[in-house]
């Protein structure tokens, strides 16, 4: 379970990547909470979808890290198909010392660098990438990582810390992204619930499973409960009510359990706090087999 755990809390930080289109200034680090491991980092960038011929849309970068030291410099690439999409700009979102951003057909590098202070633990946006769509089709945007290093107090010597850090590709498509779908086995809702109040989905497993493991998570500060059932009957197929552990600030909680092909009714109620949450359904099918509604 605690593999598990790890994959939740890195598939709820991929979550928060999703981009929109647009974009905004150099910023303040204003870091949310770390959810990875001490001494460990990822670099993720934003998938984008529904973006029009000819018209250009936004991919975020972010960094969710919990090094100490901070680290202080790295080379983040990012390539993608240059027939499908044009390389326009980079925004950094990061005011530091050392920033840049070198872009061209299929590919743009970020480098970032303060390297006396060093970037905060957490997780935050580094920079948007701006790409223009070229005719209709989809591109992974795939994230690779140069080096990550943080630098001694005199600035004289640094420590290469890259084999800690992990990215996390993104996509970019004229058309819809199947939200539903984070990896081969995953599939997610996201929200918020009011204290005391009650949300639901509806999920249609079109497969048998050789299991299902149901997840939520959620800020400490609440109290959350899971359930699955039959949104004919009412009747609960199975629920989660007990925390099976906390960490970083966010309390994990699911159920496994062998789903039937069939449509279900998710309800996430909140007995204590108003709150985000993912919702997340590990199973061992493709996506292709599963969809939400």
């Amino acid at each position: 379970m605690k593999v598990l755990k790890a994959i939740i809390a890195l598939m709820l930080f991929t979550l928060i990547c999703v981009s929109s289109v647009g974009a905004s200034e150099i910023q303040t680090i204003n870091p949310g909470s770390a959810t990875v491991a001490a001494n460990t980092g990822i670099f993720a960038i934003g998938s984008v979808g529904n973006v029009g011929v000819g018209q250009t849309a936004g991919a975020t970068l972010y960094v969710n890290n919990a090094w100490n030291p901070r680290f202080g410099d790295t080379y983040i690439d990012v390539t993608w198909d240059p027939s499908v999409a044009e390389y326009v700009s980079t925004e950094i979102k990061l005011s530091s010392n050392t920033t840049g951003a070198e872009g061209g057909a299929g590919h743009v590098r970020i480098a970032l660098g303060d390297f006396r202070n060093g970037y905060p633990t957490g997780s935050y946006p580094i920079a948007t990438i701006n790409l223009k769509a070229l005719k209709a089709g989809t591109t992974p945007l795939t994230v690779s990582i140069d080096h990550v290093r943080y630098w001694s107090s005199d600035l004289t010597t640094f420590t290469d810390i890259t084999s800690s850090a992990r990215a996390l590709s993104g996509t970019f498509s004229t058309g819809a992204l199947s939200g539903a779908v984070l990896d081969p086995g995953y599939a997610y809702e996201i929200g918020s619930v009011q204290s005391g109040a009650w949300q639901t989905y509806t999920m249609d497993v079109r497969s048998s499973d050789d299991y299902d493991i149901l997840a939520l998570v959620y800020n400490q500060a609440n109290d959350f409960d899971l359930y699955i059932s039959n949104p004919q009957t009412g009747a609960v197929y199975t629920s989660a009510t007990t925390p099976y552990s906390t960490e970083n600030g966010l309390t994990y909680i699911w159920a496994v359990s062998t789903i039937k092909p069939g449509k279900y009714l998710v309800s996430i109620h909140s007995t204590s706090g108003t709150g985000n949450f993912a919702f997340i359904h590990f199973y061992n099918r493709q996506p292709t087999q599963r969809a939400a509604a």
